[in-house]
């Protein structure tokens, strides 16, 4: 399936539940920091990862940044 950015997603389409999924893993860790949230969750399914981008990715997120090869939908994006 291709967005009208150009993206490329495949679905996945499960008890009339629909997944989309890209390449890149879905994050909104920097802006997390702005809501001020008591907890977060790290879902790691879908894809394999090593040891290592775990405790990476963990980092990243406990420290608010940017996680590497992410995206954030359209919480990057400003209202009209």
């Amino acid at each position: 399936m291709l967005s009208k950015q150009g993206k490329d997603y495949w679905a996945l389409s499960k008890n009339c539940q629909t997944f989309l999924f890209s390449d890149n893993a879905f994050s909104c860790s920097k802006q997390s920091k702005d809501i001020k949230t008591h907890f977060y969750r790290l879902d790691f399914i879908y894809k394999k990862y090593t040891a290592q981008r775990v405790a990476s990715i963990f980092k990243q997120a406990q420290s608010y940044s940017l996680i590497n090869s992410t995206y954030c939908a359209n919480f990057d994006k400003k209202l009209l």
